[in-house]
């Protein structure tokens, strides 16, 4: 009986680690008046308006133009960086671990996890 409990506590644990570890490579955006906010995850594009296109490496593309034209943050976690698109075509990085401001012109917010 020890030895099946002692086996479960392992797995129980290792399952625990696993989610947890798992569940922080994401990438969330907020609104700077805290009235929404949303996650995607490694390999995701969310597109503010229909004019960002070319961006192939990504998995998954959500278009979601209530985001466009709000003022924004993006946080990513400890394992991704957040890659903003501006209205101009530039992009720029959100380190891992950090948080940026995301300009009220952007096209769209991808993460890349790893």
């Amino acid at each position: 009986m020890k030895l099946k409990v002692t086996t479960l506590f392992a797995i129980a644990a290792f399952a625990t680690f696993f989610m947890a570890s798992s569940a922080r490579a994401e990438c969330k955006l907020f609104a700077n008046d805290k009235s929404r906010s949303g996650t995607i995850v490694d390999n995701d594009l969310v597109r503010f308006n229909t004019n960002l296109n070319g961006e192939v490496q990504y998995a998954r593309t959500f278009d979601d133009i209530s985001w466009a034209g709000k003022a924004l943050t993006v946080e990513a976690s400890s394992k991704c960086d957040a890659i903003v698109y501006h209205g101009s075509g530039a992009h720029t990085r959100v380190k891992r671990g950090t948080s940026g401001a995301v300009p009220s012109d952007a096209r769209g917010v991808g993460c890349d996890c790893r």
